[in-house]
C-alpha cells in the first residue's frame, strides 16, 4: 500500500489537515485529487500532493475535514476528480477557502471521448500533469507571494510596545494559567478595569514605560456569562464600562461561535482598536475539531490569532487550565500541547497563597522578551455586595514558589510510571469526549508526543476503549473504539 503526501488509501484524517493546512510552495501546493490508485501514485512521485479516494466512506472523510479545516494563508489550487459525484463532493466545501481548478482533466486528455483515464498512457499522464500544473504556476496568482529577502544590516530594530511591562507585550501572546477557581476571570477583570480608566499597573516598570496605557478591552469568554459573572466583576474592580466590551451572543439560539481563525475577527478588530483582548479558555476557541494535545494542529491556530494581534498591535491573553499533574513542574501543567507554552512570549501562574485562602500569587514562568516580572500578591475582597480583585501589598510571598501555590509535589509524591498514568487518563478523556473511534497511529503519535510510553498509555486506554481492526488485507486497519 503506498503511503501518500496526505492520505493513505485507508484514510488519515489528521494527514489531510495537515495538508491543506500548511503552507505549500512549488509544486506541493497543487492539490491533486484521485479516484484512480495509480494515477494517484504516479502524481505522488511527480511531487504533488495527492489525496486519493476509493469509496463513499472515504469521499466523506475527506469532504467533512476540508468542511472543518481553516486553509492556510497561501492556500492551495485544487485539480479534481474524474467522477461527477466526487466533483460536486469537493467542490460544495471548497467556496473561497481555495481555487478548483475545473475541466483540469481536459486540458490533459484532450480529444478522450471515454473519460476513463486510467486506460490512457501514465508517460503522457506525468508530462501533461507537470504542464498543466506549470500552466498554473506561471499565470499571476492572488495566492502566490513573492519571496522577501533582507538584510538583517538593513533590518530596524524596534522597541517592544508594552501594555505592562514586563508581564503582556502588544503584538505577543501571553498565556494566563491557572487551577480551576483560582481566580483567573477575576484577574482578566481588574487588568481590562485599570486599562480602561488609564491606572498604573504593578511592578518594576522602566521610566519610558511609567505612563499607563489606556483604551478598551474585549473579552471573549465562553465560560463566565457577561451579565452574570463578568459584568458584577467588573464593577467590583470600579471599571469603566464604556472601554470593555463584547462580541458573543451566547445568549442568541442562532449565534455562531468564534474561534482564533474566524473570518469575523478583523473587521471587528478594526472597529473596535482595542489595547487588550482576552480569550478565556484557550479549549474554547480552538474549533471543534482541533485536537489541543497536538502541536500541528494548535501551532497554526495560535500564529494566525497572533498575527491578527500583530496586525491591529493589540495585547493577547489567552486563557489556559492547568491538568492535574501535580508531579510536574508547574511550566508543564498547561492542558495541551507543549506548544502552546511554545508560541507564547510570556507566561503568567496564578497560584493560591498556601496559608491565606484570600490571596492569590501571580508569576511569571516564561519571559522572551524582558527580564522576569516580580511576583505579585492578589486578594480578592468579598465585601460588601461587590467582589473586588486588589493588589496586596502586606502579603508575605517572597519564599513562595509556583510549586507551593499549585499543589505540585515535583519528584516527591508519584512513582514515574503512576505519573504516566495520570497523564494518559487526562488526554485519553480530552480524546474520547467528542469522538467514538480514533485510528492507534494516531494515538502511538500522542502518547510519543507526551513522552508516554505506548505500554502505559495502552493500560490506560483499554478501560475507555476496545481494540478493533476495520477493513480487510492491506486495507485494514486498527482504531480504538469508545466503550
Amino acid at each position: 500500500m503506498v503511503t501518500y503526501d496526505c492520505f493513505k488509501v485507508y484514510g488519515n484524517h489528521d494527514r489531510i489537515y495537515d495538508t491543506f493546512h500548511k503552507e505549500h510552495t512549488d509544486r506541493r501546493r497543487f492539490v491533486f485529487i484521485f479516484d484512480e490508485g495509480q494515477f494517484c501514485e504516479n502524481a505522488f512521485y511527480l511531487g504533488f500532493s495527492t489525496i486519493f479516494i476509493s469509496n463513499e466512506e472515504q469521499l466523506q472523510a475527506v469532504t467533512e475535514m476540508l468542511r472543518k479545516i481553516p486553509m492556510s494563508s497561501s492556500n492551495c489550487i485544487i485539480f479534481p476528480c474524474c467522477y461527477k459525484n466526487v466533483n460536486e463532493s469537493i467542490e460544495s466545501v471548497i467556496d473561497d477557502k481555495s481555487r478548483v481548478v475545473r475541466n483540469a482533466w481536459k486540458s490533459i486528455f484532450t480529444g478522450n471521448k471515454t473519460r476513463q483515464f486510467y486506460l490512457c498512457n501514465l508517460d503522457d499522464f506525468d508530462s501533461a500533469l507537470i504542464s498543466l500544473a506549470d500552466k498554473y504556476k506561471s499565470n499571476k496568482d492572488e495566492n502566490i507571494k513573492p519571496i522577501a529577502i533582507h538584510k538583517f544590516s538593513d533590518i530596524e530594530v524596534k522597541d517592544i510596545d508594552w501594555l505592562w511591562y514586563p508581564y503582556i507585550a502588544k503584538g505577543c501572546i501571553t498565556i494566563l494559567y491557572a487551577a480551576p477557581g483560582t481566580g483567573k476571570t477575576f484577574l482578566t477583570c481588574w487588568l481590562a478595569s485599570r486599562l480602561s480608566k488609564g491606572e498604573a499597573l504593578p511592578g518594576a516598570v522602566p521610566e519610558e514605560w511609567e505612563k499607563p496605557p489606556q483604551g478598551i478591552t474585549v473579552f471573549f469568554n465562553a465560560e463566565d456569562p457577561a451579565d452574570r459573572t463578568l459584568k458584577p466583576r467588573l464593577i467590583g474592580c470600579d471599571a469603566d464600562m464604556e472601554k470593555i466590551v463584547t462580541a458573543e451572543e451566547w445568549e442568541k439560539r442562532d449565534f455562531v461561535p468564534y474561534s482564533f481563525t474566524d473570518p469575523r475577527l478583523p473587521a471587528l478588530f478594526e472597529k473596535v482598536k482595542p489595547e487588550l483582548v482576552i480569550f478565556d479558555p484557550m479549549q474554547s476557541y480552538i474549533g471543534p475539531d482541533v485536537d489541543m494535545h497536538r502541536a500541528n494542529q494548535t501551532r497554526p491556530l495560535l500564529a494566525h490569532i497572533n498575527s491578527l494581534a500583530k496586525t491591529y498591535n493589540f495585547a493577547l491573553v489567552i486563557v489556559c487550565h492547568i491538568n492535574k499533574m501535580t508531579n510536574q513542574e508547574i511550566g508543564d501543567r498547561i492542558i495541551g500541547s507543549q506548544d502552546i507554552k511554545g508560541a507564547a512570549r510570556s507566561v503568567l501562574f496564578l497560584g493560591q497563597h498556601p496559608d491565606i485562602s484570600a490571596v492569590k500569587v501571580l508569576f511569571q514562568t516564561k519571559n522572551n522578551l524582558a527580564e522576569w516580572g516580580e511576583s505579585l500578591a492578589f486578594r480578592i475582597d468579598t465585601k460588601g455586595t461587590d467582589t473586588g480583585f486588589v493588589l496586596d501589598n502586606t502579603a508575605d510571598i517572597r519564599d513562595l514558589t509556583p510549586e507551593r501555590c499549585s499543589g505540585s509535589t515535583t519528584g516527591k509524591a508519584r512513582a514515574y510510571a503512576e505519573s504516566q498514568k495520570s497523564m494518559a487518563e487526562e488526554i485519553i478523556t480530552e480524546l474520547f469526549k467528542d469522538r467514538s473511534d480514533i485510528p492507534t497511529d494516531e494515538l502511538k503519535d500522542i502518547s510519543k508526543e507526551h513522552s508516554i510510553s505506548w505500554k502505559e498509555f495502552q493500560k490506560v486506554l483499554g478501560k475507555y476503549a476496545k481494540w478493533k481492526r476495520i477493513g480487510f488485507g492491506n486495507g485494514a486497519k486498527d482504531y480504538y473504539i469508545k466503550r
